[in-house]
């Protein structure tokens, strides 16, 4: 159940993100990689919110991906990002 719990977490999380928030970003890194074990749950929700938000509300979304693939690098993340985005 704890994936479920680290899904909703990442979104409620996510829905605060309005505007191009550095420590909020740097903070969601971070759950991201406390919550490694349920990456393809954190990618759901980053997905998600990327499809659902609209106007200028996706950037800093699209810059939480950016902060995860380039801080963790070696993580699952990056694969799992790479299936659904265009090399």
């Amino acid at each position: 159940m704890a994936g479920k719990d680290d899904y909703q977490d990442f979104k409620v999380a996510l829905n605060d993100l309005k505007l191009n928030s550095k420590p909020l970003i740097n903070f969601l890194t971070i759950l991201a990689e406390e919550k490694m074990h349920n990456a393809p749950q954190i990618v759901r929700a980053i997905e998600e919110r990327i499809i659902e938000t609209k106007g200028e509300h996706v950037l800093p979304t699209l810059y939480v991906l950016d902060s995860i693939v380039k801080n963790l690098r070696s993580s699952v993340y990056v694969q799992l990002f790479e299936t659904k985005l265009p090399v």
